[in-house]
């Protein structure tokens, strides 16, 4: 320790033998490398209990272990769990509203425009979000400078939003449909390569134009039972002795899901409520 300022390396008292048993002495740069780094890697990974075995092990003093864990508390009550919080966690202010969302994903779109040599048609694009997926039209007109097919330009639609969501933290899932509105021409409309076309038996082309009212008429028929479930749901809690503590509805293209969180209004529930999680669930399926 002469290399502090205020330890002197003068020897001033004889070293006196208590016990012949053999002894570890541990440097301060032992303690640093093996004591500490060490430590800190056997805590981070499998725990306190894992870094207090392994430096019992190999003989590290019990005041640095008890250092070394305090010191490790500390990093995480400070440091790592508020970046955990503020990576993981969502603030409602910080969500993205529809209108920044529908521009959000309007800027991806137009990546994909510029590079692909398309056309969208901004006039019918449509962008609904629900709250499991946020679905997305784009019909788009392909030029004579078009060369990628269908798919590739579908995919690269894709990485562009995705892309953007993952900048702003949009954990959604997306549901993106790119239809072609017309057939490409050009030079590779000879080849065959690259074009998105339905041929008939005569050899006339066939339409690429389709109605997509069918589509958006059952998002909204959708959209409509979720409301109207939770309506009634609110409703039966309401007849209920029972407080909703987060309850969710929400629907996809074939069923209709209710999560049900709830509880008693009663002291001393634990005791009293004699109804089970069964009992609870046979009339919301009559409502």
């Amino acid at each position: 320790m002469a290399w502090l300022p205020w330890v002197e390396d003068d020897p001033i008292t004889e070293a006196k033998l208590t016990t012949d048993e053999s002894r570890r002495c541990w440097t301060t740069s032992e303690l640093g490398n093996l004591g500490l780094w060490v430590m800190m890697a056997a805590e981070w990974g499998g725990g306190r209990e894992t870094a207090m075995l392994a430096g019992g092990s190999a003989g590290v003093p019990p005041w640095w272990m008890a250092f070394v864990s305090m010191s490790m508390s500390i990093f995480f009550l400070f440091v790592q769990y508020p970046l955990m919080y503020r990576f993981y966690h969502t603030e409602e202010d910080d969500a993205l509203s529809e209108k920044q969302l529908r521009r959000l994903i309007q800027q991806a779109i137009q990546k994909t425009e510029k590079r692909m040599r398309v056309v969208v048609d901004w006039d019918v694009w449509k962008m609904q979000e629900r709250e499991i997926s946020i679905d997305v039209l784009i019909p788009y007109k392909t030029t004579m400078e078009t060369h990628e097919d269908m798919q590739s330009i579908r995919a690269t639609m894709v990485k562009n939003v995705l892309d953007e969501f993952k900048d702003f933290g949009v954990m959604k899932p997306l549901h993106l449909q790119a239809k072609p509105l017309d057939h490409r021409k050009g030079i590779f409309e000879t080849i065959g390569q690259g074009l998105d076309m339905t041929v008939e038996a005569k050899g006339e082309r066939a339409e690429l134009v389709d109605d997509y009212s069918k589509f958006f008429e059952s998002v909204g028929n959708l959209a409509g039972v979720e409301d109207r479930a939770i309506d009634s749901l609110k409703a039966w809690f309401k007849t209920q002795r029972l407080i909703d503590r987060g309850s969710k509805i929400y629907s996809d293209d074939v069923a209709l899901y209710v999560r049900v969180i709830y509880k008693p209004k009663l002291r001393f529930a634990f005791f009293r409520f004699k109804r089970s999680y069964a009992d609870v669930r046979q009339p919301l399926r009559t409502i």
